[in-house]
This record gives C-alpha cells, sequence and structure tokens, in this order.
C-alpha cells in the first residue's frame, strides 16, 4: 500500500531505497494517487488516509 510510505517523513528517494523500486516508480505512484483521489499534495493524501482509517495516529 502506498500512502503509508507517504505520511513517512521521507523523500522519494529514501522511500524508493526501502522498497527496492526505482526514484521513477515512487514519482509514478504518487502522482497516480493525486490525480486518481483528487488530491492537490502529498499532505492531502495523508489526511485523506486518516479520515478513511487507511492509517492511525501513532502508528509507523
Amino acid at each position: 500500500m502506498a500512502v503509508p510510505i507517504h505520511r513517512q517523513p521521507r523523500r522519494h528517494q529514501r522511500c524508493r531505497r526501502g522498497l527496492f523500486i526505482s526514484y521513477a516508480t515512487v514519482k509514478t505512484h504518487v502522482s497516480r494517487l493525486l490525480m486518481k483521489l483528487g488530491a492537490r499534495d502529498r499532505a492531502q493524501l495523508v489526511v485523506m488516509a486518516y479520515e478513511a482509517g487507511v492509517v492511525h495516529p501513532g502508528t509507523r
């Protein structure tokens, strides 16, 4: 699942290293999530994830 990755204070480069995927793949997933969910930025994706119950405060 991509959303928990975005709520962590990491940049794309650190995310991809932890998942063993390319930087371009991370950028593609972020872009597609923004487009499909109608979010304006990553911060709004985090808010949407909390509201939907995908992530919970204090979890990593």
